[in-house]
């Protein structure tokens, strides 16, 4: 189901020392306890990342208009090049600058073609979702005037009467102008503070990456991805002893004196099942080229440590060989049956992710996870127990 809103699970787990036996003196060392919380964030708020770092609308507007404005080809260019014409100032253009409400609109039908693109930087995240707290319909993300009228008609893109959107900042002064920098703040207060500031308070930044998938959507939505992920570093890293102290008194008084800071970023290559093994050394060196330049820009001055792997939560694969690999489907009987996917299918992972690189390019399977009825034999999966024994330090 799709997650509308962060969810928690809090554990108490004891880790026992694979090396106390009885016949080690170890053995009568108590087991370490570690106390877990997992916060699960809705990945749509992360294109809201830019709304934790400035906390003036002024400079959020700025830095989406200039995102825009890269966006050269594909991912609804022709639809940002609109919105960022029409947002231009008379007075260095020459062309009278549109009214808000035209703004507004013209904004929504660019949402709308990200959308329809499956582009991941639709900002407010709440244009997905209408007053209902209902998901933006497949039917209507498939279409782009759908779309439109659904984000125009249904959602709230802010919060209900409310609408945030960018503008110039030839617009600071007018009454337009401050009231949306008025539900910028308001945003930034009821949603985005409470979706991602509590991963100020994590001591690990785990980020789930599904580098096949990117590597079918082209070099805009790596490109995307990036920025946004440097974006929350950016929020979340303490700069230096002082801050780490000054952001964990901050955190004791807003999120609870048991949070941390982050000291590690984990950019995790997920679905790790959809590539080949024979290309998992390339697949390693893809993710942590994308943990790279994402922390570039604070790992000089941030003192938490980078980290870089693969898994899969469920892995589909019953077996491969150099020529095939072979997962499970449902059938139209509702039967389980095997399907095979060439390898021949497969174009090499890059050593490197590549400047630019057409779409279609790269094809994978798109395994179909099936769960085992009896909840008491979990599936299989790969590199979670890996992840986990480096997560809690377990030798």
């Amino acid at each position: 189901s799709k997650t509308l809103a962060n969810e928690e699970y809090r554990a108490a787990v004891r880790i026992a020392d694979a090396r106390r036996t009885k016949w080690n003196p170890r053995h009568y060392l108590p087991d370490s306890r570690k106390h877990v919380t997992l916060i699960d964030i809705p990945g749509e708020r992360f294109a809201d990342a830019d709304m934790l770092r400035f906390d003036d609308y002024w400079d959020w507007s700025e830095e989406v208009l200039h995102r825009l404005s890269s966006m050269t080809e594909g991912d609804a260019a022709e639809e940002a090049a609109t919105f960022v014409r029409a947002c231009d100032d008379e007075k260095h253009t020459g062309r009278p600058q549109a009214p808000v409400d035209q703004l507004r609109g013209l904004y929504q039908r660019l949402l709308a073609g990200l959308v329809q693109r499956d582009h991941p930087f639709i900002t407010p995240s709440t244009a997905l979702i209408d007053a209902n707290g209902q998901f933006l319909p497949d039917e209507a993300a498939a279409d782009s005037d759908a779309a439109f009228r659904w984000i125009s008609e249904r959602a709230q893109c802010g919060l209900p009467n409310a609408p945030v959107f960018p503008l110039p900042k030839s617009l600071r002064e007018t009454e337009a102008g401050k009231q949306v920098a008025a539900n910028y703040k308001r945003y930034r207060s009821e949603v985005v503070i409470k979706s991602l500031g509590p991963l100020k308070g994590c001591r690990d930044l785990l980020v789930l990456v599904d580098v096949a998938g990117i590597l079918e959507l082209g070099p805009q939505w790596k490109n995307t991805l990036c920025d946004m992920m440097s974006s929350i570093v950016e929020a979340v890293s303490p700069h230096s002893l002082t801050g780490r102290a000054l952001q964990r008194v901050w955190r004791g008084a807003t999120l609870g004196w048991g949070s941390d800071y982050v000291r590690r970023v984990w950019f995790v290559a997920a679905k790790c099942d959809r590539v080949h093994e024979s290309q998992y050394k390339r697949l390693d060196n893809l993710i942590d080229s994308l943990n790279r330049e994402a922390t570039q820009s604070v790992i000089g001055k941030s003192r938490f440590t980078r980290r870089s792997t693969r898994v899969a939560a469920i892995d589909c694969i019953i077996a491969s060989d150099q020529k095939e690999m072979r997962y499970n489907k449902v059938n139209s009987d509702g039967e389980v049956e095997p399907f095979v996917f060439p390898v021949a299918k497969m174009v090499d992972l890059p050593d490197a992710f590549a400047d630019d690189w057409p779409v279609g390019l790269y094809a994978f399977a798109e395994p179909e996870i099936i769960l085992p009825k009896n909840r008491g034999n979990p599936p299989k999966q790969r590199g979670l127990d890996s992840l986990t024994a480096k997560l809690f330090g377990i030798r």
